[in-house]
């Protein structure tokens, strides 16, 4: 997959990108493969198994530190993966079970940016919510970031 992404991105590829602006000790590939796997895990078709594969992905660019025992901003249990790139501190939580994606912090010295997931899940049509044994990711165990307690 690691590959795959950099061939997709780089010059040439099917969704050729910029490269990446590493930071203090990142190397331009690292910093360009986790802008890749970053805009995957946004994608809200991106399938459980693509997710977790990009959690294994993520974790082995050299740069990146793999946290395990932590929690995400909303308190759930969590594997975290921090970077340093460019003027910013990157930190993307990921569930410890599923390795699915829960949350990501972006700081840039003046403020975070949080990305939450709150629900994810299988359903078989765009009106029905996840629930039970549906749902890939557990609920917020505390309140979201920046609403009011």
């Amino acid at each position: 997959l690691a590959q795959q992404l950099r061939q997709r991105s780089a010059p040439g590829g099917a969704s050729p990108q910029p490269p990446g602006t590493p930071g203090p000790g990142v190397g331009e590939d690292s910093a360009s493969l986790w802008r890749a796997i970053g805009h995957l895990l946004e994608m809200p078709n991106a399938e459980p198994a693509l997710r977790a594969a990009l959690f294994e992905v993520a974790a082995g660019i050299p740069e990146v530190d793999v946290r395990r025992d932590v929690e995400d901003p909303v308190g759930r249990r969590a594997i975290a993966l921090d970077v340093a790139m460019g003027n910013g501190a990157f930190t993307t939580f990921f569930d410890p079970d599923a390795l699915q994606f829960l949350a990501s912090v972006e700081d840039y010295g003046g403020g975070a940016f949080y990305r939450i997931v709150e629900s994810a899940g299988i359903v078989g049509s765009t009106e029905n919510k996840p629930q039970g044994s549906q749902l890939l990711v557990p609920p917020p165990a505390g309140p979201l970031p920046g609403r009011d307690r």
